[in-house]
């Protein structure tokens, strides 16, 4: 081989390593910016998760404290409720005795008057004795209608299922059928309501009910 191609050769083997070098170089080059942009990514998710984790900290925080605030909330109207529980009961257990009070005082005097007809001397004749009654009676239902107790009309009024109850009939002529003919106990209505019915002998006429087989 000749000094010049040995020249050549040595000239080229250099060329070739320095354009690999360059090579080489370039790549190193592009492999640390690719871990340089890894490391910026990773770098970005890991504070956009420290950044997630504080705010669900922060609204972990924020419900508690709400949950507090019902459950104090709560408690509050029940004791509420207890309380003015309480206090209808005592106002109505009050009105009760108040009521209770307000009758007995109505009807103490018809109790003095009872008191003095049966302290009244025994030579009084029957008539002052019963006039007497019919004046502690009056007292005594004026009482009661003050309290809201109204007697049932009943002798001579049509028989009502409703407020008579029938105890015994009677034939009648055809006029006085369903006719309310004698009243054996005074019935009462209070507040709209039956209290007790009055017990009645009513009129039954033979003729009408023979009417009636006929018609059907």
């Amino acid at each position: 081989m000749t000094k010049k191609k040995k020249h050549e050769d040595a000239k080229r083997e250099v060329t070739e390593q320095a354009i690999e070098d360059i090579s080489l170089g370039k790549n190193e080059g592009q492999e640390n910016e690719n871990n340089e942009s890894a490391v910026e990514e990773s770098t970005s998710s890991l504070e956009s998760l420290v950044e997630e984790n504080e705010k669900l900290k922060a609204l972990i925080e924020e419900l508690k404290e709400e949950n507090a605030k019902l459950k104090d909330a709560a408690l509050r109207a029940t004791a509420d409720f207890y309380n003015y529980r309480q206090r209808v009961e005592r106002e109505k257990e009050k009105l009760s005795a108040l009521a209770t009070e307000k009758t007995i005082k109505e009807l103490l005097p018809v109790l003095d008057n009872l008191d003095r007809a049966l302290s009244a001397n025994d030579n009084d004749d029957a008539e002052k004795i019963k006039s007497g009654i019919r004046i502690i009676r009056k007292q005594f239902m004026d009482v009661m209608c003050k309290l809201g107790l109204e007697p049932i009309e009943s002798e001579g009024k049509d028989f009502d299922p409703s407020v008579h109850e029938a105890l015994a009939a009677e034939e009648v002529e055809p006029e006085l059928d369903g006719k309310v003919l004698e009243e054996y106990q005074k019935g009462f209505v209070l507040g709209g309501k039956v209290l007790r019915a009055a017990k009645v002998k009513v009129g039954k006429s033979t003729s009408t009910a023979e009417e009636t087989k006929k018609d059907e």
